[in-house]
């Protein structure tokens, strides 16, 4: 028999604390959703440091959810913020995911979609850069039975002025492109985080991303599965005049790694 030195044992238990206190917590704040039935539609939203928007656009979201059914849930995951955006969560109807630390885009979106009762779920940014008003579009294709993913696309809208950086419509044009060559499947807006899923479509996807890749690594595999979707305009504000928590240099290099990634094991296949 071997016996534990008690020093191992106290880095064990350092270990496995350090670890818990990593894990995210699930709070209920006001839930509107009361478990006996599942709601319709899911709305997840992750939140990093958004305190100047995150309450005036949850009241926004509310209201658009109100016009379609009152049986929906809104679930935020607050991704390690260190300003007020959680205290402000706890004041709304909402679900709350805590995660302690700022693990990323893709990490919290996986961890909303754990929770997700509804058959129709949808995506959408805390900034601000999202209307809620433009939900009821993004669910239509999808209530219609016909369509299992729908995209919102800031490129599609008939208005003439720009939606963001020159930067980051060139580095959009990109990867759309890169895109479009790897799946034989067309997209006018691959980086948009506006969007809407029928529960079953998304039990499918395999995703791994931990940032903002998660967008690009959900477009190549429903397009590798040939799931029907569509693309419908969304407005968007112009988002230069804020700071945004894109790293353009990181999280454009994990985007086109995420791409490359896929094109190999596509190629691995053939």
């Amino acid at each position: 028999m071997v016996v534990e030195e008690p020093q191992t044992q106290h880095k064990n238990t350092a270990y496995h604390n350090s670890l818990e206190k990593a894990l995210p917590t699930i709070q209920l704040y006001n839930h509107n959703f009361n478990g006996s039935e599942p709601p319709e539609i899911s709305v997840i939203m992750p939140a990093f440091n958004e305190e100047r928007a995150v309450g005036h656009l949850l009241d926004r979201t509310q209201k658009a959810l109100l016009k379609i059914t009152p049986n929906y849930e809104i679930i935020v995951v607050d991704d390690g913020s260190h300003d007020q955006t959680l205290d402000i969560c706890r004041e709304k109807h909402v679900t709350i995911i805590h995660n302690p630390y700022n693990w990323g885009k893709g990490y919290a979106l996986r961890e909303g979609f754990k929770q997700a009762h509804g058959d129709l779920i949808v995506t959408m940014d805390s900034d601000g850069d999202h209307h809620p008003e433009d939900i009821p579009l993004l669910l239509q294709p999808l209530r219609a039975g016909k369509i299992e993913a729908v995209f919102g696309s800031r490129f599609l809208h008939n208005g003439n002025f720009p939606v963001t950086t020159a930067v980051n419509t060139f580095g959009n044009r990109l990867f759309n492109f890169l895109i479009r060559n790897l799946t034989n499947r067309k997209f006018t807006d691959t980086q948009c985080g506006f969007r809407a899923f029928n529960r079953n479509c998304l039990s499918t996807l395999q995703l791994n991303s931990q940032g903002y890749d998660i967008e690009t690594e959900m477009i190549v595999q429903l397009a590798r599965q040939h799931t029907p979707y569509c693309e419908i305009p969304v407005r968007s504000p112009i988002t230069y005049l804020r700071k945004s928590n894109i790293n353009r240099l990181k999280d454009g290099f994990r985007i086109l790694f995420s791409i490359f990634k896929a094109r190999i094991r596509a190629l691995a296949k053939t």
